[in-house]
């Protein structure tokens, strides 16, 4: 898979038919058990970096990288948004949805949301029964590194005020159980 290095990430549906690997600002996506990958493409952020995946309740995948908004200030090398892209079609393709977070680059509030993480929960259905999404990211900002973590309890389309977490952590990671606890680090956390 051509289209940068390193921090390759793999989402599977339930049944193993459906598998989407993305590594950086690319993506490739099997609807057959991984015997073939027809289906490929960039992720739709002006940044395109730190790809990460989930798939939730559903049935759809969700993506996320860095991304570049209007108005927030960053540059080809440094986002200033974590994007967020949903499949409703198994993987095939990923439109833009949201920002899950947007930073400012200078001022007083200037942040940089890097190393974003997503997770979904597969089991159970957000209120109204929407899929629950969840990103983590490193939080660079005056005062240090410490990681955010946000939820989406309609697929990705809105998210919640950010909940420091981790403490010292530089490279946040996020999972959900079947009980709908989250745990980031060594944390959980319900956010519904």
């Amino acid at each position: 898979m051509a289209g940068g290095n390193g921090e390759l990430e793999i989402a599977v549906s339930p049944n193993g038919k459906n598998i989407v690997i993305a590594r950086q600002n690319v993506f490739v996506t099997s609807n057959d058990g991984a015997r073939t990958f027809p289906f490929s493409g960039s992720l739709p952020f002006a940044n395109r970096g730190d790809s990460s995946l989930a798939f939730g309740h559903s049935g759809n995948f969700y993506l996320a990288g860095i991304n570049n908004t209007p108005g927030c200030g960053g540059t080809p090398l440094r986002g200033c948004a974590t994007g967020i892209a949903r499949s409703t079609d198994n993987g095939r393709t990923f439109p833009f949805l949201a920002n899950a977070v947007v930073c400012l680059t200078a001022g007083s509030t200037a942040c940089f949301p890097d190393q974003e993480h997503i997770a979904a929960d597969r089991v159970n259905a957000a209120p109204g029964g929407g899929d629950q999404v969840y990103s983590v990211w490193r939080n660079f900002n005056s005062t240090g590194q410490d990681p955010n973590l946000i939820c989406s309890q309609n697929g990705g389309a809105t998210w919640t005020a950010p909940l420091n977490v981790e403490v010292g952590a530089f490279v946040p990671r996020v999972a959900v159980g079947q009980d709908g606890f989250v745990l980031s680090g060594c944390e959980f956390y319900r956010l519904t």
